[in-house]
């Protein structure tokens, strides 16, 4: 590295004063210069310390999220609907694919048309052309309430699911004074 004083400071005292001015304003830049390096210098490092300690951080979250992700899939339901013909007749059938605790349950739900005239007075502009998506929207939230309250898979294989008990029975709020009424109004204002 280049030395702070180019002239020695005793000699530039003797030269004349525009002289004198830029050796004083190399000096003065050359302190800063090593400032901002000392600083990039420590930077530098608290940048390398800080990704040494974020490559720790992700280690012990991706353990956790291992956790987190069994826990997801044994205790939190999953809800799948499915339209069908059977052997290509024109009539469509409707059930719901439950699971939980790791194991699964397709609750038949009935034909689509009679599933379509219960549910279109519960979802607004439900059509055949949105039928999946609005009903599963619709029904999925109340199945995962319903299920949160089962204590093991035991419960689970041994209840008995249909559409009427879903939409009448088996829901539960979080909330005493909401009634059944209110939360369909809230379900369906898409």
């Amino acid at each position: 590295m280049k030395s702070k004083y180019i002239i020695e400071k005793k000699d530039l005292e003797n030269l004349p004063d525009s002289y004198s001015v830029l050796g004083a304003e190399y000096a003065k830049r050359f302190i800063e210069i090593e400032q901002k390096e000392t600083l990039m210098h420590d930077f530098l490092k608290k940048a390398n310390n800080l990704k040494i300690e974020c490559g720790y951080l992700i280690e012990e979250n991706n353990v956790l999220y291992n956790q987190l992700k069994f826990i997801k899939k044994s205790y939190v339901p999953k809800v799948y609907l499915k339209v069908y013909r059977k052997n290509s007749k024109p009539q469509y059938y409707v059930h719901v694919v439950i699971k939980y605790f790791n194991y699964s349950k397709t609750v038949y739900l009935g034909k689509r048309e009679d599933v379509f005239e219960i549910l279109s007075t519960k979802i607004s502009s439900l059509s055949y052309r949105n039928f999946n998506s609005k009903t599963l929207k619709f029904l999925s939230p109340i199945i995962k309430s319903f299920c949160m309250q089962l204590n093991s898979k035991d419960d689970f294989i041994s209840t008995k699911f249909q559409l009427k008990y879903l939409l009448d029975d088996f829901v539960v709020y979080k909330d005493p004074t909401v009634g059944f009424n209110d939360f369909l109004k809230s379900l369906s204002s898409d």
